[in-house]
């Protein structure tokens, strides 16, 4: 349908998407007397009308019973942008946000009865819970990563083995699996206002909701409904503060007992990296159990213990633990005396059985992952740090296929890991987490917070990601406008009002037009192998 359109108005989505990218007035000009382009107030009353349609589309989708919002900060230093006295450069603190069509939303939306304030989350439900038992799925789960760790070094002797029998390769458990579809949001128009106070999520919300979606402030949605507000934890906090302070206002709109704070998955994900770094990271001097040492051995750039980029801090420390299951491995079959060499030890696993090799993956299981050995330190290190970071590729799984079942197990073994470290802000984060998914909400309510903790844009069962990141990729986009059609007449506030409704708009055109074009551009991130 995008496609017939394009083919009908070339010229038009030409030039918006030439527009967009910064091609300055006089090029789209000297385009459109060739035909090319449209003209430049061509491009600006189509961009106008689609600000309009877009925030109808807003004021639609915010006021339905399935909406859900979420939001994140903004920051861009805006430089000089013309030599005068008072032109220094400004540091910009706004916020954006989108609203998206919430999933597994009981009949008539989500309500204030399902959710009781004051329930109590006893220690046992913590550490009771099915995520921080031994039982059979916790085995199975473990079986499928060590596997798979296996299999990334020796591909070929693994599908040989059960190539030629019936018996599975370790698979994962599926408990709770969401069913697939296309997750349909918008971006919300510009705001001007800081999350970092409770003054200014106050006024965030009352910008979305009051404004944008166009709900009065005496509207009796205050009184019955529930909205789902995710952020990470700083916004997140600010809300439930002020929600404290206001619980004996006589307005249900001040009370803000409307509002429901979920901190994102995203920013769960990228501390519970922090905590594996600090933990593990070790130093100069650190024994081979330390990060410091395969970060050095592999020469890997950009991680350090004090700062480390999300992906090459994920990627080091996923190497790290597919090397020791490796090792581990690998030192199991060196001695039976058959050889050490990895062409040897891909020889000896061609002539295991399934249920020999099986039996390896469960040895390595009860060893290093059932319990930290005692006396030797480095080992222990080595214990420790597999058995970290196994969660960890549990919640990127859980969240990557949408399982449910398998997320709440994450999210309890990372409620009593976060607790035994020094970042207490998230401990506290997820002990209020565990507390919504436990006493404080309805069984409807719980499924509600963990589905639209995730979002799908492609429509295929893996390729779901946190509704938190949907934020980073979207603000990613902004800076890429505003980067490209900053000049010495246009500032950043109209430029923030001007692509915040359409960004989305604006990056589905590009895909289109490349793809029209047959123009392949790959944005995704590039992982190493791990051979």
């Amino acid at each position: 349908m995008f496609r017939n359109y394009l083919i009908g108005n070339v010229q038009t989505l030409l030039a918006i998407h030439l527009h967009a990218n910064g091609v300055r007035r006089r090029v789209i000009e000297l385009l459109a007397k060739y035909g090319l382009s449209v003209s430049y107030s061509t491009i600006l009353r189509v961009v106008k009308s689609l600000s309009d349609e877009a925030i109808a589309s807003v004021n639609a989708a915010g006021r339905s019973q399935n909406s859900v919002t979420v939001y994140d900060n903004f920051e861009q230093m805006e430089g000089v942008r013309e030599q005068r006295v008072e032109g220094n450069s400004t540091f910009h603190s706004v916020t954006a946000g989108e609203v998206f069509e919430g999933r597994e939303m009981p009949d008539g939306g989500l309500r204030q009865t399902m959710l009781d304030p004051n329930g109590r989350l006893e220690p046992e439900s913590v550490l009771l819970a099915p995520g921080n038992s031994d039982d059979e799925i916790q085995r199975q789960i473990v079986q499928f990563f060590i596997a798979k760790a296996v299999k990334g070094v020796f591909p070929e002797a693994t599908e040989a083995i059960f190539s030629l029998s019936a018996a599975a390769f370790p698979n994962m458990p599926k408990l709770d699996v969401l069913p697939v579809g296309i997750t349909k949001h918008s971006p919300l128009g510009p705001i001007f206002h800081d999350e970092s106070t409770n003054e200014g999520n106050l006024s965030i919300l009352d910008n979305i909701f009051r404004k944008q979606y166009a709900i009065d402030e005496d509207s009796e949605l205050y009184r019955t409904r529930l909205f789902l507000v995710y952020g990470d934890q700083k916004p997140v906090d600010r809300i439930r503060s002020c929600k404290r302070l206001r619980r004996r206002a006589t307005r249900p709109y001040d009370s803000l007992q409307w509002a429901l704070p979920v901190a994102g998955l995203f920013h769960l994900k990228m501390n519970y990296l922090y905590m594996i770094s600090t933990c593990h990271y070790g130093g100069i001097g650190g024994d081979p159990s330390t990060l410091h040492d395969a970060a050095n051995f592999w020469r890997r750039k950009k991680t350090s213990k004090a700062k480390s980029d999300f992906f090459a801090l994920e990627e080091l420390i996923i190497h790290s633990f597919e090397a020791q299951v490796a090792a581990v491995y690998w030192s199991l079959l060196s001695s039976t005396g058959l050889g050490n060499s990895y062409n040897d030890i891909d020889r000896i696993t061609r002539l295991h059985s399934p249920e020999e090799f099986l039996s390896l993956i469960e040895r390595i299981r009860v060893v290093y992952f059932h319990k930290a050995t005692r006396g030797d330190q480095e080992l222990q290190n080595h214990c420790l740090f597999l058995q970290h970071t196994v969660n960890y590729l549990l919640l990127k799984y859980a969240i990557k296929y949408a399982d449910l079942g398998l997320l709440r197990r994450a999210v309890d073994r990372a409620c009593v890991l976060f607790a035994g470290t020094n970042q207490r802000k998230y401990a506290i984060e997820m002990l209020y987490f565990q507390k919504l998914l436990t006493t404080s909400a309805t069984p409807a309510l719980q499924r509600a917070i963990l589905a639209n903790s995730l979002i799908n844009l492609r429509g295929h069962q893996d390729s779901w990601f946190e509704t938190d990141r949907m934020m980073e990729f979207h603000i990613g986009d902004m800076k890429e406008i505003l980067k490209a059609k900053r000049g010495s007449t246009i500032h950043l506030d109209y430029l923030f009002e001007y692509c915040s409704l359409n960004s989305s708009f604006f990056r589905l055109l590009r895909s289109e037009i490349e793809r029209s074009f047959n123009v392949h551009v790959n944005p995704e991130h590039t992982v190493k192998s791990a051979t």
